[in-house]
């Protein structure tokens, strides 16, 4: 094979692993043990309950602050945030805040905790929520 067949060929390859690479880098998946030492410890981390506010009210993480993925004002509320400080986000079971996580990789945050399993596993993992 000639070399510029063989460039044709492994260029588009390390091109779409350089891009893949970038939003994994900037998402750590937790469990809910690890999550709540983290928002424990002195590491700054911002919370994020992205449900909506009628479950937001049932029960949240301490400290936890509400963006609701489904209200319009969402994008513009993370907008907002600086992209440079460290978020763990959560939802009910984790669906909704993984669809929050490719917003915040869309405005380039660098330190992002996904809860994984939610306000479920933080449950099943006998962690309390506050009111």
């Amino acid at each position: 094979m000639n070399i510029e067949l063989r460039l044709f060929c492994f260029l588009p390859i390390l091109f779409l692993a350089s891009c893949g690479g970038v939003s994994e880098k900037s998402v750590t998946y937790l469990d809910a043990p690890t999550a709540a030492d983290l928002v424990q410890s002195e590491s700054g981390v911002t919370v994020i309950d992205v449900r909506t506010p009628e479950e937001f009210a049932s029960g949240s993480i301490k400290g936890a602050r509400n963006l609701d993925i489904k209200s319009s004002a969402f994008i513009s509320q993370v907008e907002k945030l600086d992209p440079q400080a460290p978020y763990l986000v959560y939802c009910q079971s984790g669906n909704r805040s993984a669809q929050a996580l490719k917003v915040f990789e869309q405005e380039d945050f660098t330190k992002i905790y996904h809860l994984d399993g939610g306000v479920k596993a933080w449950k099943q993992a006998w962690l309390k929520l506050e009111k």
